[in-house]
């Protein structure tokens, strides 16, 4: 599988390889100050899910607002991408549904500050507190 090509912020468009995720800049400040104005007056925090985009320096951004608490992301892969990029407050919201994903997430909580997983039943809890 290829990897992404990740290019920074201001890299002018001929130079991005496709497909490529091009985002306005300028809309995409003003809409996370939008959400985090009106969520952060009400006293609430706002915890952006990564997999809507998938890109890290997006989440810096995010990670910038003043009413973010943590990130969340669909799977244990997306939360260990992530975390090498420095998102340590991660909630999974999808179950990990083998002892293998549970002993990986039991890592991952080890390196950063908080990661928040789901489970459905005793067997996954068992599962993931022997992992830990």
């Amino acid at each position: 599988m290829e990897r992404p090509i990740l290019k920074p912020i201001g890299t002018p468009a001929e130079q991005l390889d496709t497909p490529a995720l091009v985002v306005d800049l300028d809309a995409l400040e003003a809409n996370v100050a939008t959400v985090h104005a009106a969520v952060g007056s009400s006293g609430a925090s706002v915890r952006p899910r990564l997999d809507a985009h998938l890109c890290p320096a997006i989440g810096h951004v995010q990670r910038a607002a003043p009413a973010t608490s943590g990130f969340a992301v669909a799977t244990l892969a997306q939360a260990e991408t992530f975390a090498q990029f420095g998102f340590d407050d991660i909630l999974i919201v999808n179950i990990l549904a083998t002892r293998g994903k549970a002993g990986r997430a039991a890592a991952l909580a080890r390196r950063i500050e908080r990661l928040i997983v789901s489970a459905d039943s005793a067997r996954n809890i068992a599962d993931l507190s022997a992992a830990a």
